[in-house]
């Protein structure tokens, strides 16, 4: 990992992660909407806040699908360069054994 994405990565919170996402689902949601609500919807009637608490629930529920994408992206990614970071490490030990190899060839020669 570079610097920069290590910086990058330090710097996303899962607070941020969840408003990215939420945003697009319900704004009301997202973490700097929520303390505002009550004073957003005060004059709200009681079939409202039912509906609204409806669509809010929809909105969690679809977050989570999305969120669980989300993670299942995340891993096949980070599986993914895993994968590649031990085929590097392989190329780059039989590398090493057969430059080692020469040597101790060369050695035996000059015996």
């Amino acid at each position: 990992m570079t610097k920069k994405q290590d910086t990058q990565a330090k710097n996303l919170t899962m607070e941020q992660v969840y408003d990215l996402l939420m945003i697009n689902i319900e704004p009301d949601l997202t973490s700097w909407s929520i303390p505002t609500l009550d004073d957003v919807y005060s004059d709200e009637t009681k079939e409202e806040k039912t509906e609204r608490m409806e669509r809010y629930e929809d909105a969690f529920r679809l977050f989570s699908e999305r969120f669980d994408y989300m993670l299942g992206e995340w891993k096949g990614q980070l599986l993914k360069f895993k994968e590649d970071a031990i085929k590097k490490l392989k190329v780059k030990t039989k590398a090493e054994d057969a430059a080692k190899m020469k040597e101790i060839e060369k050695f035996i020669d000059k015996q």
